[in-house]
């Protein structure tokens, strides 16, 4: 017993040691333990990569093409956004003109045309890029009556802005020939117009100016041309032209006079077209000149993404307004200025790619469909969109460039956002899997294997220790054999 119990004191001496010494070389600082974890940690890195590079750069021209699509809807709002700004002029004109027939007003006689002139002021004064908005009646320009109006009883009635709120009309109220053109400022103190019949018949008064004939009909032909023929409520615009008088390109808004009128409503006449059972005649035109700044401050506030967009008039050529507020849009005789003749290098080089190397024989502006591409500017990938803009008959064209990689600079970012934070989280996430293993692990070691290592040892040397004692014991039952022998 007392053999036994030092075997087994010594035994249980030494087991400890082993212990501690398996417990030290399971550690994960030990050298092949941080072989394996830095093989494993290169892996998941390896394995972020790939991932990165399968979801992210093989996805990136499929996000490109979303981008483009994106670039489209977008170029789409830009173009479309000026609808709302040309809309007021169609409004105007239709109300007004609805408005002279719910009353009874003639607008070809100087009370009615006078009874408008409220209307039109409340409305270039609630708009400041509204210039002038006229009531022509009784008068034609044939190219050959360049002294007169052509016309016995022509009456006219124009409503100034600027700076100086004015009611130019003729001085004869029953209309003449050649109408003299009377300027007439507003009052300065209530705003309101002044009667233009005040003083007697010629007699022109010291608070307004006679401007002697000036030939209306002939500046405003081409409306007269423009609505000729025309059902009576239907609006027109005619070309761009640069406002003297506003210093900025301009475009009038027409609608045709009529006498009698049965106001924007077709159905208020007969099926053969007479109203009030009479055969109407168109007598003038009432009109509305708006100018285009707005167009170039619509464009210039708008998030353009860095790019850059003007607009053409199809049937001249004629630049009408672009995001640079610096872009001279007229020449020193106040002419308009053709895009291909800008001094605008970026506006030279698209009406050069658009004319001549987007689509092959497109050559004129008329010829040029809309659509979206991309070009190379001077060195420099653009997307590039091209839209018409027909509405109210404009025939106008805009022309809007980005720089390609403004479009992807987002993508571009994060792609590079998502290597990173990809590797970063699958480096942290292998680390927080190796403290979770080993603790563990540990945990395992100390209550499980240690104690069943320590159990196994300990049977082991009871085994041994019987066996020792029991060759003991028979060693010592034969020598005492022997000697007994």
């Amino acid at each position: 017993k007392q053999m036994k119990s030092d075997s087994s004191t010594s035994s249980s001496k030494a087991i400890p040691s082993a212990l501690k010494e398996l417990d030290y070389q399971s550690k994960p600082w030990r050298w092949h333990a941080l072989v394996l974890v830095g093989f494993v940690t290169i892996a998941a890195l390896f394995g972020s990569f790939i991932n990165w590079y399968l979801t992210t750069l093989l996805g990136f021209d499929s996000l490109g093409s979303m981008a483009e699509l994106l670039e489209v809807a977008f170029g789409k709002q830009v173009c479309n956004a000026m609808g709302g700004y040309m809309r007021k002029s169609k409004v105007f004109l239709l109300e007004g003109y609805e408005m002279a027939y719910q009353n009874g007003w003639d607008l070809a006689s100087r009370e009615g045309q006078l009874r408008m002139v409220p209307l039109r002021s409340g409305f270039i004064r609630s708009y400041p890029s509204v210039a002038s908005s006229a009531v022509l009646t009784n008068m034609v320009y044939n190219g050959t009556n360049q002294n007169d109006f052509g016309n016995p009883h022509a009456l006219f009635s124009v409503v100034l802005g600027g700076a100086v709120h004015q009611h130019a009309y003729g001085l004869d109220k029953n209309g003449s020939l050649a109408n003299p053109y009377i300027e007439d400022p507003f009052d300065h103190v209530t705003g309101r117009v002044k009667d233009p019949d005040r003083y007697p018949q010629g007699v022109v008064g010291v608070d307004r100016t006679n401007r002697g004939f000036q030939n209306v009909a002939h500046t405003s032909a081409p409306l007269f041309e423009l609505v000729s023929g025309l059902q009576e409520g239907t609006f027109r615009y005619g070309s761009v032209y640069y406002n003297t008088r506003m210093n900025a390109m301009a475009v009038d808004g027409v609608v045709p006079i009529y006498e009698p009128s049965c106001g924007v409503d077709p159905g208020r006449k007969t099926s053969s077209g007479l109203c009030n059972g009479q055969v109407q005649r168109q007598v003038g035109i009432f009109t509305v000149a708006y100018t285009l700044g707005v167009l170039t401050d619509t464009l210039a506030k708008m998030f353009l993404k860095g790019g850059f967009m003007f607009y053409v008039e199809r049937s001249t050529g004629h630049l009408i307004g672009s995001s640079n507020r610096a872009l001279k849009l007229h020449d020193g005789s106040n002419n308009s200025i053709a895009a291909a003749q800008s001094d605008d290098q970026m506006v030279l080089d698209l009406t050069r790619w658009v004319l001549d190397e987007r689509t092959a024989g497109a050559k004129t502006w008329q010829a040029v469909e809309a659509g979206t591409a991309q070009a190379t500017i001077a060195g420099k990938t653009y997307f590039v969109y091209v839209c018409d803009y027909p509405r109210f008959k404009l025939a106008w064209i805009g022309v809007l460039a980005i720089p390609w990689d403004n479009v992807m600079e987002d993508i571009q970012r994060d792609k590079w956002v998502t290597l990173v934070t990809g590797m970063a989280i699958a480096v942290a996430a292998k680390l927080l899997l190796n403290i979770l293993q080993g603790m563990t692990k540990n945990f395992l070691w100390q209550k499980v294997v240690h104690p069943a290592i320590d159990k196994a040892a300990e049977r082991d040397l009871e085994q041994a220790t019987e066996a020792r004692i029991s060759r003991q014991v028979s060693r010592g039952q034969f020598e005492a054999n022997t000697l007994s022998f």
